[in-house]
C-alpha cells in the first residue's frame, strides 16, 4: 500500500513532531540512508538516525522504518499530520491516545498513530481495518506506560510532590523506551505498522488500464461477453422492435407510465393484444434495459 503509518507526539519543547515511521520502497538506499533528524531531545527522537528496521515480502516489497521520511516533501506533509492530529484537526487518518508520564504536565503526554496517502477514497475505505488496529497498538502502549507510572509512583508521588513543592520544570520529554520501559518497543511498532500497510494493499487494489491489449493480456476469461467483442454494442433497428412512442400511442398515458415503471424496476409484465405481435412490443421494451 503506497501510504505511510507514523507515531507522532506533542513535546513540550519542539510542539507536535512524528518520531517513528513506516513505509513501502523499492529503493534500497532507503535501508542504509541516515535521518535527518535536527532535534536533539529524548522524546523527539526513536531509533536514532543510523538505525533502520526493514522487512522484505515475499514479493520483493520492503517495508522500511525509520525516524524520519528520507524525502524531505513527505517529512513536511507528515510534520503537518502530527499537528493537525494532535490538534483534532481531521485532515488524515489518526488515532490520537494519552500515555501516564510522571514527569509531563499534567502526568500525561499526547501520542497519535496517523496514516498518511494521497489517495483519499482508498484511505477512507480502509479505515474500518487501520482503526481498530491502531487502537490495538494504542492499548498495548498504555499498558506498559501504566506498569512503569505505577512503579514510579511507588517511589515518589509526582503528584503530591508538586502541589507540596509547587515544582513546575519538567525537563525534557523522556523517549518511548523509557515511558514503556521496553527497549524493543520499535520493533513491535515495525511489525504492527507493517502489517497495516500489507493488509491495507490485500483489501483494496488500484489497477489501471491502459488498453484493450494490456486488459485482455491480464484478465482474458473475465471480458467474455464484455464490450470489447464484435457485435457487442449494436442496437436493433426499428424493424426489429416497436418504437417506444408507437407503444405510447397504443395504451393510455397512464398504463404507458405503469408500463415504463414495471419495466425498469423488473415487474413482470403481461402483453395481450389481438393486432400487434406481442413480440415486437416486447423488443421495444427491451432496449431499455442494460445489456
Amino acid at each position: 500500500m503506497n501510504a505511510i503509518v507514523g507515531l507522532c507526539h506533542f513535546c513540550e519543547a519542539h510542539g507536535p513532531r512524528p518520531v517513528f515511521c513506516t513505509f513501502t520502497t523499492d529503493n534500497e538506499e532507503h535501508t542504509t540512508e541516515s535521518s535527518k533528524c535536527t532535534v536533539q531531545c529524548h522524546g523527539c527522537t526513536s531509533l536514532g538516525p543510523e538505525t533502520v528496521l526493514v522487512s522484505k515480502d515475499d514479493d520483493g516489497t520492503i517495508f522500511c522504518s525509520r525516524e524520519t521520511v528520507p524525502n524531505t516533501d513527505v517529512t513536511s506533509f507528515l510534520r503537518q499530520a502530527a499537528i493537525r492530529s494532535i490538534t483534532c484537526e481531521g485532515h488524515v487518518l489518526s488515532f490520537t491516545f494519552q500515555l501516564r508520564d510522571t514527569r509531563a504536565r499534567g502526568l500525561k503526554r499526547w501520542f497519535s498513530i496517523v496514516v498518511l496517502m494521497k489517495d483519499k477514497t482508498l484511505l477512507l475505505n480502509i479505515s474500518p481495518v487501520l482503526s481498530e488496529h491502531m487502537q490495538k497498538i494504542s492499548k498495548e502502549l498504555q499498558q506498559l506506560a501504566d506498569v512503569v507510572y505505577d512503579n514510579e509512583q511507588k517511589i515518589c508521588s509526582q503528584r503530591a510532590l508538586r502541589l507540596r513543592t509547587g515544582r513546575n520544570d519538567f525537563g525534557q520529554s523522556r523517549s518511548l523506551v523509557q515511558l514503556t520501559g521496553d527497549e524493543d518497543i520499535f520493533k513491535h511498532l515495525h511489525s504492527h505498522f507493517t502489517w497495516m500497510l500489507k493488509t491495507g494493499a490485500h483489501t483494496y487494489t488500484e489497477t489501471l488500464y491502459s488498453s484493450q491489449d494490456l486488459l485482455t493480456k491480464l484478465h482474458s476469461k473475465s471480458i467474455k461477453g464484455s464490450i470489447f467483442e464484435a457485435g457487442a454494442c449494436t442496437v436493433l433497428s426499428e424493424e426489429e422492435s416497436m418504437p417506444l412512442r408507437l407503444i405510447e400511442s397504443m395504451v393510455s398515458k397512464a398504463v404507458f407510465r405503469v408500463l415504463m415503471y414495471c419495466t425498469l424496476t423488473g415487474v413482470d409484465v403481461l402483453i395481450s393484444h389481438s393486432c400487434t405481435d406481442g413480440a415486437s412490443i416486447m423488443t421495444g421494451l427491451s432496449r431499455l434495459l442494460p445489456v
